[in-house]
C-alpha cells in the first residue's frame, strides 16, 4: 500500500510539471475563469443603474465553461499520446495507469479551481458594483448542473482523447453531442418511441433533471408527470444510476485503452 501511495503521489507530481510547463494550459485557465467571470464584469460595468442580478444570471457562463472544459480535457490528453509523452510513464512507473489516473485528477482538479474562481469574482463584480443589485436566490440547482457538467463530460472528453488519440475528435464528439445530437434526441423520443430509451441515457438530460431534484426545485415522486416516457421527469435514483454509469465506463474504457495500446 505504502508503495502505491508514494508511486501515485510521484505520479502526480509529474503530470502535474508537465500540465504547469505547457503554455496551453494557462490559456485554457484564463478562458475557464473568464468564461464564468468575464460576462459579470461587464455586465457589472454596463449595466443602467437600479439593475438587478441573481444566482441563475450571474451562472450565465456555465454552458460556455462546459464547451472549454471538453476543449482543455480532451485536446490535452489526446496531445499526451500524440506527442508519445505516455511512453515516459510506461517506462518510469511500475503501473500504466498510474500516469493516467494522476492526469484526470489534475485536471478535474484544476477546472474545480477554475469554477470556484469564476464564480468567486462573477459574484464579487456585481455585489460591489454600485449600478446592480444582488437578489441572490436559488443557487443550488445552477452550480449542480454546472460542477455535474464539467465532470462527466470533461471525463468523457478525455476518455475520447485516449480512445481516438485525436485533439479534433474528443473536442469535436462531446460538442456535437451537446449542442446537437441531444436536442435532436429529445424532440424524436417525443414523435418515435424507438427514440426514448436513447433519450433516457443521454448525460446532459440526467445532468438537467438531477441538478433540478437535487436543488429541491422539481416536483415530488408522486406527481403525475413521473415516469419514463419522453418529456417526463425520472426518478432521481435513476438519473444518478445513468451518470454513474457515464462515469465508470468512461474511466473504465480509458484505462483499459491505456494499458493495451502500446507507444507507436
Amino acid at each position: 500500500r505504502g508503495v502505491t501511495e508514494m508511486s501515485f503521489g510521484n505520479a502526480l507530481r509529474s503530470e502535474w510539471t508537465k500540465l504547469a510547463s505547457l503554455r496551453g494550459t494557462w490559456v485554457y485557465v484564463v478562458l475557464l475563469v473568464g468564461s464564468i467571470a468575464g460576462p459579470m464584469v461587464a455586465f457589472s460595468m454596463a449595466a443602467d443603474v437600479g439593475a438587478t442580478a441573481d444566482w441563475e444570471l450571474l451562472l450565465l457562463g456555465t454552458v460556455i465553461f462546459n464547451m472549454i472544459v471538453i476543449a482543455f480535457g480532451g485536446s490535452t490528453l489526446a496531445g499526451e499520446y500524440n506527442d508519445q509523452m505516455n511512453a515516459h510513464a510506461f517506462l518510469t512507473q511500475d503501473r500504466r495507469s498510474l500516469w493516467l489516473a494522476a492526469r484526470m485528477t489534475l485536471t478535474l482538479v484544476l477546472i474545480a479551481v477554475c469554477w470556484v474562481i469564476g464564480v468567486a469574482i462573477a459574484w464579487l463584480a456585481v455585489t460591489v458594483s454600485p449600478r446592480v443589485e444582488f437578489k441572490g436566490g436559488d443557487a443550488a440547482t445552477d452550480m449542480l448542473a454546472g460542477v455535474l457538467g464539467f465532470v462527466v463530460f470533461g471525463l468523457i472528453a478525455m476518455s475520447l482523447g485516449v480512445l481516438t488519440r485525436s485533439r479534433v475528435a474528443a473536442v469535436a464528439i462531446p460538442l456535437v453531442w451537446i449542442l446537437v445530437v441531444e436536442s435532436m434526441l429529445e424532440f424524436a423520443a417525443l414523435a418515435y418511441a424507438i427514440f426514448r430509451p436513447l433519450w433516457l441515457v443521454t448525460p446532459g438530460a440526467r445532468i438537467q433533471q438531477l441538478s433540478t431534484q437535487l436543488g429541491g426545485l422539481m416536483a415530488n415522486p408522486e406527481d403525475p408527470r413521473m415516469g419514463f416516457e419522453a418529456g417526463m421527469t425520472q426518478p432521481m435514483w435513476f438519473n444518478i444510476v445513468v451518470l454513474v454509469a457515464w462515469i465508470v465506463v468512461a474511466v473504465g474504457v480509458t484505462h483499459w485503452a491505456n494499458a493495451k495500446r502500446d507507444v507507436k
